[in-house]
């Protein structure tokens, strides 16, 4: 369960993501941490409250009811009480690699890192390193397919996991040295989107999809499956969603939340939320396209 600070924001909008901001003393989002504190029941927490670094580069909640944390140094998890530092304690191979991405899916919690990719499923930890196919690389991005296959992602390559073993896979023709975002969709299709365009992918091959008028010369920022169908696109200075082969759904992104790498999340109720790296966290409301809630 969730402490008393954040309960009533969960009842509210159904949101497990948004609501963590961890930051430190002099962020560039602690200005908007306060605004979002203002507007709405939100905790911020730092390392003052136990969290071990004030970047989280990866979010998963588990039916147990925990909140697990990728950060640049380690692997975290929360309780409703307090953080506790897991990585070391539950799996030997986090002393010498950094945790960047999580995924809860098929088999169970997902991590990618330093050089590997791994699995805690019930009671058991799994490692896949150089012996399994996974090439010494920083892994960012996780997706989670229909049937169990896994794929990982770092700036400029692919791997896929059939079996027991991960293989090499052609990343998008214009992926470059940019890294991805990916996403899976309630079809299951997998979606990457990189600075330079946006994909998906049917059988063995890549398709790019054309984006909306009026986004050219923006880059994009992530994709996350959306409910109900398609995707959310974020750009540098806009959020789009793609369903039944068309766009709409256009929010804008307000001035000082641009041009920056999010994270998104669609909560229960239909509000889009997008958390940058630096710029803070915002919440689209559904039923006010194109209007920003900060």
């Amino acid at each position: 369960m969730f402490g008393m600070g954040c309960r009533s924001m969960l009842a509210r909008l159904g949101v497990w993501a948004g609501l963590l901001i961890p930051l430190c003393a002099g962020h560039p989002a602690a200005a908007m941490a306060t605004a979002l504190s203002d507007a709405f029941d939100v905790r911020v927490y730092d390392q003052a409250d136990g969290l071990d670094y004030f970047t989280v580069s990866g979010l998963a909640a588990t039916p147990d009811g925990l909140l697990w944390m990728a950060t640049f140094r380690d692997l975290a998890r929360y309780d409703g009480m307090g953080f506790s530092r897991v990585g070391i304690e539950l799996a030997p191979e986090f002393g010498r690699a950094q945790v960047r991405c999580t995924k809860w899916g098929e088999g169970g919690l997902w991590l990618g890192g330093g050089g590997f990719v791994g699995v805690f499923g019930p009671g058991s930890w799994r490692y896949f390193g150089p012996n399994e196919g996974v090439p010494a690389a920083m892994y960012r991005e996780l997706a989670l397919l229909p049937g169990g296959e896994v794929w990982a992602a770092w700036e400029s390559g692919m791997i896929r996991k059939r079996g027991d073993r991960f293989e090499g896979v052609e990343p998008p023709p214009g992926m470059g040295g940019d890294g991805c975002s990916m996403a899976v969709d309630e079809g299951g299709r997998l979606w990457c989107s990189t600075r330079r365009g946006l994909w998906w992918r049917e059988g063995e091959s890549w398709h790019g999809e054309s984006l909306p008028e009026g986004a050219k010369g923006q880059g994009l920022c992530g994709v996350l499956a959306a409910r109900g169908g398609g995707v959310w696109l974020a750009m540098d200075r806009e959020v789009w969603r793609w369903r039944d082969g068309k766009w709409d759904g256009r929010r804008e992104r307000p001035e000082g939340m641009r041009e920056d790498p999010v994270a998104m999340l669609e909560d229960s109720r239909g509000g889009l939320w997008v958390g940058g790296w630096v710029s803070g966290l915002m919440r689209f409301d559904p039923d006010e396209i194109g209007r920003a809630h900060v």
